[in-house]
């Protein structure tokens, strides 16, 4: 392999890069490649622990892909209390990888850390109705308003 590629991120001499990975799942996910998003997401995860928020991506998607038309938004929430409600940019592998991948998405509707965090790695289809959930969503969007 000479060097990184979108599908497979790493260095020359095939040091995992993380941040990378991340990334990669940041973009599949948004291109609605569920199942590739997973592997990249726990590819990263597995190669930086401190990317809590790749472990949640990896287990929410994992859950999305496994039904037909599964929910992302729905299994990130769900995801998100299964794991103890894990502040969103607690490490500074998280809060980095939130910088940039920030810079890509549009500003974000008034929600939450978690409905801002869900906002900016989903496509925009599913931020279109992740917005709608914010405004008038079931009651286990409320970690969306809160």
């Amino acid at each position: 392999m000479n060097g990184p590629s979108s599908a497979s991120p790493a260095t020359a001499d095939y040091e995992v890069n993380a941040p990378a990975w991340y990334l990669t799942g940041v973009q599949n996910l948004r291109d609605g490649h569920i199942r590739e998003a997973v592997r990249a997401f726990g590819i990263a995860h597995h190669a930086d622990c401190d990317l809590v928020t790749a472990a949640l991506l990896t287990f929410a998607g994992l859950k999305a892909s496994s039904v037909p038309a599964g929910d992302l938004i729905h299994q990130i929430v769900t995801t998100w209390h299964e794991m103890n409600r894990p502040r969103l940019n607690a490490t500074k592998a998280d809060a980095l990888m939130r910088s940039a991948i920030q810079r890509t998405a549009p500003p974000a509707p008034t929600g939450s850390e978690l409905a801002g965090f869900i906002w900016v790695v989903v496509g925009p289809d599913e931020r279109e109705r992740l917005k709608q959930l914010i405004e008038s969503g079931p009651e286990w969007t409320s970690a969306l308003r809160d």
